[in-house]
């Protein structure tokens, strides 16, 4: 029984929220037809939403930090103490 909760744990970390059953099979289908991970869809649409956000910085590692922060906010489990670093970092970087 252990052995069975250990798995489900696992499996659940870094797992995504979605809003709707709608959205998950939306993302299912773009998966399918696109041949891309979950992480990589993700980031492509987070990487569209940046580059339309004409106030948003140029900077690439900048963008690369949001990124982090955007995806380790969306998880089931949030980290604090890697948030916590990643906006130190993000801070250091605009400052």
């Amino acid at each position: 029984m252990m052995e069975k909760n250990k798995k489900s744990v696992k499996e659940s970390k870094g797992s995504f929220n979605y809003r709707s059953y709608q959205q998950k099979q939306f993302f299912k289908e773009k998966i399918a037809l696109e041949g891309k991970t979950l992480t990589c869809v993700i980031n492509d649409l987070i990487d569209n939403y940046i580059n339309s956000t004409t106030t948003f910085s140029k900077d690439d590692v900048v963008k690369n930090t949001v990124k982090k922060l955007l995806l380790l906010l969306k998880s089931d489990e949030p980290n604090n103490m890697v948030i916590k670093k990643e906006l130190e970092s993000l801070w250091q970087l605009i400052q």
